[in-house]
């Protein structure tokens, strides 16, 4: 019976089979976690590229439609693309714009007209972080403006020998028109040839003892 027994238990141990734990080990399920981890980094990182990447692409092409004069085309892209809160890509673009346009107004590089639609334009985006500097542009254009006309003016004047009305409107130009050097020159200009002519009137009346003119 001892016999048989061990023979048996012989047996057995020759005929089992290791069958490993199914359950994975702390180790592994580290590893699967990190993995997982490391995946969806990636894939929020190549979302967050491909979304910088569209919205700066946009942005360039809205900056390029306000400089071709699209001004339709520019607000049409923006609204299918942006929202009120713009974006950092198209506010950096615009806020370069709102400076350009004021300069190229000012070196006579374009129109007022012109300038005028564009920041129309952005103003009717409504941008929330660029409303202040949209109210700035818009003031300092017009300010500009009212100089530009006023030199126009005078110019006309001065041409026509109306000094004094010539003279009112040089006083209007202002410091950052590229026209003031200009307009203060021509000011003098126009005093000095104003007290000239009403010397010379009173000289003639005195000539012609017309005193009571």
């Amino acid at each position: 019976k001892e016999f048989v027994d061990d023979n048996a238990e012989s047996f057995i141990r020759q005929e089992s089979v290791y069958i490993p734990d199914e359950k994975p080990t702390a180790k592994k399920r580290g590893r699967v976690k990190t993995v997982i981890a490391v995946c969806l980094a990636i894939l929020c990182l190549a979302a967050i590229v491909v979304f910088f990447l569209f919205s700066r692409s946009n942005s360039q092409k809205i900056k390029k439609q306000l400089m071709a004069g699209q001004y339709d085309s520019a607000y049409s892209l923006f609204e299918e693309n942006f929202t009120s809160s713009g974006g950092f890509f198209l506010n950096r673009a615009l806020s370069d714009r709102l400076e350009k346009l004021y300069e190229e107004y000012r070196n006579s590089e374009r129109e007022y007209e012109s300038a005028e639609k564009e920041l129309s334009t952005i103003e009717k985006m409504e941008i929330a972080e660029l409303k202040e500097k949209t109210k700035s542009a818009r003031k300092k254009l017009q300010k500009l403006h009212s100089s530009v006309s006023s030199f126009q003016k005078a110019e006309e004047y001065y041409s026509g020998k109306n000094y004094i009305l010539a003279i009112k409107e040089y006083k209007k130009v202002i410091k950052q028109d590229s026209n003031y050097s200009t307009a203060k020159t021509k000011l003098e200009q126009a005093r000095l040839n104003y007290r000239n002519t009403v010397l010379s009137e009173a000289a003639e009346k005195a000539a012609a003892s017309d005193y009571n003119s």
